[in-house]
């Protein structure tokens, strides 16, 4: 089992703010939508072989705090340098007992929770 993609709405206005935290603070290339979907304002960023879906809706909620996006990098250091750089928080969260990596957190754009892991000797 694994991400397949993750789907959110963002504000139509703001999608230069989109652009700019998912590719240029956390470095995720943006690729071309599905052909089936040429009517639909949507952009898409690649995540290895796994998508990112964000549909420009003004009328978008960014839902329940709980939900996510966990982005595993092989070395975190230099997007959490990147996101400081930017004047974004970002916090550790505590790994749970069973895990082997450590776990990260920044807020994008429309506040939703970015989770940010990493192998556990990788020191920030």
């Amino acid at each position: 089992m694994r991400l397949h993609h993750a789907f959110h709405t963002v504000p139509a206005a703001r999608v230069g703010e989109l652009r700019h935290f998912y590719g240029d603070l956390l470095g995720l290339p943006e690729i071309a939508k599905s052909s089936a979907l040429h009517d639909m304002d949507v952009i898409w960023f690649a995540v290895g072989d796994d998508h990112l879906h964000f549909g420009l809706d003004d009328s978008w909620d960014r839902g329940h705090p709980a939900h996510h996006i966990a982005l595993w990098y092989e070395d975190v250091r230099p997007v959490l340098d990147r996101l400081r750089v930017a004047g974004l928080e970002v916090n550790e969260l505590a790994s749970f007992p069973d895990y082997r990596y450590r776990r990260f957190y920044t807020d994008d754009p429309f506040g939703r929770r970015v989770e940010l892991v990493t192998p556990l000797d990788v020191a920030p």
